[in-house]
């Protein structure tokens, strides 16, 4: 990146890490970026504007296929062409690299963002805690029926009377002469449609097929309503599993490379070819195509010589006159003499003499056909629209509901009545994870008889990450409760894809790497381990520590000590490992302005480094705004704000503070960081007094820091009359550790953040804080006791006198 850096180029997505990703945006913010490539974070991420916007591409994998950009995703990343004050208008650039129809790119430019769609879905995790406390309003049928997805099907209603009103009116004017003689025959080739799809389907099966696929034959292939034609094959090859326990289609696990007939250019916009039928009457070429052995169509017995090198398109086109030439048949002749083929070639040799000897296989009216085959397809969909309307989405939750409370009573988390067990009361915790597969492990003892090191890196097969090519199979010890929990949900009649549900639920690519990471391995040595990005390993291993914290929290509530301390263990090892410095600077590099001058020591005034000759080292403080040659003052004067933290620093064991503001669009903005060796009262007067000097002593409006109370010391020495206030988001985080152990923890949270965020008044907080306090008899809670004596520094109600520019 650096090289790239240094010419003013740069790149940007979710993959990279965060360091690397903070560093491109205070550039490109800066304007020292002149070309950056970026993913959707451009849009959403970046959220910076650009002279110009270019599209390499109209289409996007969106994790299942590629499709065209949404009018939405458009209308995000094209809006940020054009600087405020600097460009009078801004320019975006399409490069269209495929044939694209007129009305798919006006929608996609002009086009209406997508709706919004409600998601709502029922997890064992939300049951389970309404369960708990199925008091008052808050039930499962309350929640359910006041949940947007209810709403937005009821708001639909009146809009599915009208389409099926439109529906029937165009079923009525459809030609029905001659309906029943019509639809004896569409009903014999659909007959014939699915006779030919199932005899395909046992024909293709890999111990069946294989043997004829070799290198020339003919084949035929289909891929839903697209009709590829013949084509021939090149080679066949095994692709391995991709899945974890799972059941692939047959025959799904063999590729064969075939050449068949496609548009001219289809391989020209990448690397990755985007091969498309040709069109009616369209010059096309052959190009090699993987294709699934599922979507062979039909076999011929004719073979076709094939040159050893079809990297000329020469070679290519001669095996396509080839083709053309040749007339092909069904492959009646592959000597397959199984009963069940048999009597589905005698059936379709039947099917094909009626049809043959039906009155409308010569007929040469074919809008007749056409009109009754459209008119079965409203009527079917005036079926499915009636169903909807009569189906009420209330009813299937209920169903659903009702479903999953049965595997909840088969595993133990709720009794006969729906009051919730031990098990349930650890699953109640788990939300990052499968909480049944977790509390499963759990309680049979898996995470006893590991170390803390084997613990994350089991616990990681649980985090949603990016797939990776390397091939894992599960361990008897996760994959045996994984199939008791598919085989319990299926038998209690929930819809489930056994596929889906094995890959979202467990994901062991970084098991390995976490294992190592833990044992004490450098991260540059660990993402050598793994084709996953870089930020992807950070951000999953961040959720892992968030995870690894519910699971401790889950171990307290059952009562597993030695898995408790196990996890605690690990947490805190976890929470070092994620402590990393934002930013590092080179002030040796750093060009001065011609009015400021090196001092004694060498280093210029853009780093103020205070060290006692052979003694401890006091800190280090770097300004890197001034690295991107800004005016410290004016910025500040803008921000009128500041936000304090110190962290860890892993490599040289010294604090790392940050001193972050906002500038006039919202976003944050690195303004300082610092290395001190430790945090007393006399350090931070240091930093503080320090960075005042280097920003021309303008003292902040106001400040946001941590409950420290050395900083708070050193704040009202050195800036009096600033306004300092502790980070609310900063106390939140401690509630879980505060309260752990609290009987009815989840209820002390919720009633916590009403009391602080629904009073009014002092009065009403005061009022509210004491009576929560004494219903939950917490009056021995020393940390509470500080925290309402400080009340002044973080109550909302208390700070709104004061402008914090959406910091707090």
């Amino acid at each position: 990146m650096l090289p790239l850096l240094q010419r003013g180029i740069a790149v940007h997505h979710s993959g990279l890490l965060p360091v690397i990703k903070e560093l491109v945006e205070l550039l490109f913010q800066e304007g020292l970026v002149k070309a950056l490539f970026a993913t959707e974070t451009f849009a959403m991420g970046l959220n910076m504007p650009a002279k110009t916007v270019v599209f390499t591409a109209v289409k996007k994998w969106d994790g299942d296929s590629h499709r065209y950009i949404g009018s939405g995703e458009y209308i995000q990343m094209s809006g940020r062409a054009g600087r405020r004050g600097k460009d009078e208008r801004g320019i975006c650039i399409i490069m269209v690299d495929e044939r694209m129809e007129m009305n798919t790119l006006k929608d996609m430019v002009l086009g209406k963002p997508a709706p919004l769609v409600s998601t709502f879905r029922l997890s064992y995790y939300s049951i389970l805690n309404l369960m708990r406390r199925a008091e008052g309003q808050f039930t499962a049928e309350h929640v359910i029926k006041n949940s947007f997805h209810q709403f937005q099907y009821e708001k639909a209603l009146p809009g599915i009377g009208k389409k099926v009103s439109k529906l029937e009116e165009e079923a009525a004017v459809l030609d029905a002469s001659g309906e029943a003689e019509v639809a004896e025959y569409h009903k014999l080739k659909l007959e014939m449609a699915q006779l030919e799809k199932k005899m395909m389907a046992e024909i293709t099966r890999p111990e069946r097929v294989l043997y004829y696929l070799c290198t020339g034959r003919l084949i035929k292939v289909r891929e839903g309503g697209t009709d590829w034609g013949w084509g021939v094959v090149v080679n066949v090859v095994k692709k391995p599993a991709t899945g974890l326990g799972t059941l692939p289609s047959r025959g799904a696990g063999y590729i064969v490379d075939t050449l068949l007939h496609c548009s001219p250019g289809s391989s020209e916009s990448g690397s990755r070819p985007r091969p498309c039928p040709p069109q009616p009457g369209e010059k096309g070429e052959m190009h090699v195509v993987p294709v699934q052995l599922p979507l062979i169509s039909a076999l011929s017995k004719v073979r076709i010589s094939v040159p050893s090198d079809l990297r000329p398109l020469e070679a290519r086109q001669s095996i396509l006159l080839a083709v053309q030439e040749l007339g092909t048949r069904f492959p009646e002749d592959m000597k397959i003499e199984d009963p069940e083929i048999v009597d589905l070639v005698n059936q379709i040799e039947e099917l094909e003499r009626k049809l043959r000897a039906h009155p409308l296989h010569k007929s040469q009216d074919v809008n007749q056909i056409r009109n009754f085959e459209r008119k079965a397809e409203v009527n079917h969909e005036i079926q499915q629209l009636k169903s909807k309307m009569r189906d009420s989405q209330l009813q299937k939750f209920r169903d659903e509901l009702k479903n999953r409370s049965r595997v909840l009573k088969r595993l133990g988390h709720i009794d006969a009545d729906g009051v919730v067990q031990l098990k349930g009361r650890a699953a109640c915790l788990i939300d990052t994870g499968d909480e049944l597969l977790v509390t499963e492990l759990m309680f049979n003892g898996t995470f006893n008889d590991l170390d803390h090191h084997q613990v994350a890196a089991l616990a990681s097969c649980f985090i949603p990450v990016d797939k990776s090519s390397e091939q894992i199979h599960l361990r008897s010890e996760l994959a045996k409760p994984l199939q008791q929990l598919k085989r319990i949900q299926y038998e209690c009649k929930l819809d489930l894809n056994v596929d889906e549900y094995v890959e979202s639920t467990v994901r062991p690519y970084l098991m390995d790497v976490i294992y190592c990471w833990s044992k004490g391995a450098s991260f540059a040595d660990v993402i050598q381990m793994t084709d996953i990005f870089e930020g992807s390993i950070i951000r999953s291993a961040r959720r892992l520590d968030e995870f690894l914290n519910q699971l401790c929290a889950a171990a307290q509530a059952v009562g597993e000590v030695s898995l408790e301390k196990k996890l605690q263990q690990r947490v805190k090892a976890c929470a070092e490992v994620l402590c990393l410095p934002i930013l590092f600077i080179y002030v040796e590099e750093v060009e001065l302005d011609n009015d400021q001058d090196m001092n004694e020591e060498g280093v210029g005034p853009l780093a103020n480094i205070d060290a006692i000759e052979k003694g401890p080292l006091t800190g280090i403080l770097m300004a890197a705004h001034r690295l991107l040659n800004m005016d410290m003052k004016r910025r500040l004067e803008a921000n009128d704000i500041a936000g304090i933290m110190p962290a860890k620093s892993i490599r040289s064991k010294l604090p790392f503070v940050t001193i972050v503001g906002v500038n006039n669009h919202g976003q944050s903005i690195l303004l300082e960081c610092a290395l001190i060796s430790r945090e007393d009262a006399n350090t931070f007067k240091w930093l503080f007094t320090t960075w005042l000097e280097a920003i021309g002593d303008v003292h902040p409006n106001a400040i946001l820091t941590n409950q420290c109370e050395s900083m708070r010391k050193a704040i009202r020495e050195v800036m009096p009359n600033t306004r300092h206030i502790f980070c609310l988001w900063h106390i939140l985080c401690k509630v879980p550790k505060k309260f752990k152990g609290v009987i009815d923890y989840d209820s002390i949270c919720l009633e916590f953040k009403a009391v602080i965020y629904d009073s009014l008044t002092i009065e009403m907080f005061e009022r509210n804080w004491n009576e929560f306090v004494v219903k939950h008899e917490l009056e021995r809670n020393e940390w509470l006791s500080k925290l309402y004596v400080d009340r002044e520094y973080w109550v909302p109600i208390d700070l709104n006198h004061t402008f914090w520019a959406r910091m707090v």
